[in-house]
């Protein structure tokens, strides 16, 4: 069974929704993006995840997702928060496994 995520990136009233069919779980999807994110504008991090084909763009967050990641930045250079969740099979949050 596949674990799905969706990984949503936040500047000013921006929102884009980023959805991942497999290994969404933090082991995976977690690590990938920790190393895209290194060093990473808003654009270059969206830039590198909507060139990687595990990756695409959705227009909202999809119903049966097993983890969320949401990156927020207060300007194109600075990332002000990122938070990770794991949602249980009803859509419920499970809980947060990482917040700064």
């Amino acid at each position: 069974m596949s674990t799905r995520c969706n990984v949503q990136l936040i500047f000013g009233d921006t929102k884009i929704w980023i959805y991942r069919h497999y290994d969404g779980n933090f082991a995976e999807t977690g690590r990938d993006l920790y190393l895209k994110l290194n060093d990473a504008t808003f654009d270059s991090f969206l830039r590198d995840i909507v060139s990687d084909p595990s990756y695409e763009v959705t227009f909202m967050q999809h119903g049966d997702i097993e983890y969320h990641y949401e990156f927020e930045w207060s300007n194109q250079t600075k990332l002000s928060r990122i938070k990770c969740s794991h949602i249980n099979t009803d859509g419920t949050l499970k809980g947060d496994f990482y917040q700064l």
